[in-house]
């Protein structure tokens, strides 16, 4: 390698920054808000090229209305790329979860598929508040309480159910299990139970409920 190689690779240094990390940034914010598992770097560089050139693209617009000549390679340009990248994805991934995205965009375009990538954020996250049996399959037990959080992890079964408020009973009984918590309020208490110890699990929503509207596509 001559001198002349290492000033190439060098002066592609930039070039290979505001053409790859913007779109990694975004992708990286987008899938943090949205609860999805986040690819190899070299998995996904062709998307990470393409939304980079978006965004420098979008950045030279706006910077053009202002000022007569960008030079992008600039410090503060770069800087102003990164910040926009990061931005944009925190923006886009709100709009994506967002009610408005839902109903009037994929149900307009006869889109059914969800966005969501596990039950939980698609069945359980219900802004109005969700009671829910959960059945046990080796404990014979079935706990029922308020739904407060969930753990998502790479595998679904090792993933954890958070519930507050709740109470234990044996499978066809009606009366409390002895061996439950016990405090003078049980808004102190929480469960963490592991996905994949669970057989199933009963939903009670209101009737209000934004979340079963939108699950039974009522208006």
């Amino acid at each position: 390698m001559n001198p002349n190689d290492v000033k190439g690779y060098i002066e592609i240094i930039p070039l290979v920054f505001l053409y790859i990390v913007p779109g990694y940034l975004f992708f990286r914010i987008f899938n943090f808000v949205l609860n999805k598992k986040n690819e190899k770097l070299t998995q996904n560089i062709t998307e990470y090229i393409i939304y980079s050139y978006v965004i420098v693209s979008v950045a030279k617009f706006i910077l053009s209305l202002k000022y007569n000549e960008v030079v992008i390679e600039l410090p503060e340009v770069v800087v102003s790329i990164v910040l926009l990248s990061i931005v944009l994805g925190y923006v886009v991934s709100r709009c994506v979860l967002s009610d408005w995205f839902s109903s009037k965009i994929l149900d307009k375009l006869k889109i059914s598929r969800t966005i969501n990538n596990n039950i939980f954020e698609e069945y359980f996250n219900d802004k109005d508040g969700l009671w829910v049996k959960i059945y046990l399959k080796d404990d014979k037990l079935v706990y029922y309480g308020a739904i407060v959080g969930y753990d998502v992890k790479e595998k679904y079964e090792d993933g954890y159910i958070i519930i507050n408020q709740y109470e234990v009973y044996k499978y066809d009984k009606t009366t409390i299990y002895d061996s439950t918590l016990y405090t003078k309020s049980s808004e102190n208490n929480l469960a963490m139970i592991k996905v994949i110890n669970i057989s199933r699990i009963e939903a009670k929503y209101k009737e209000d409920s934004k979340l079963l509207n939108k699950l039974l596509k009522k208006d």
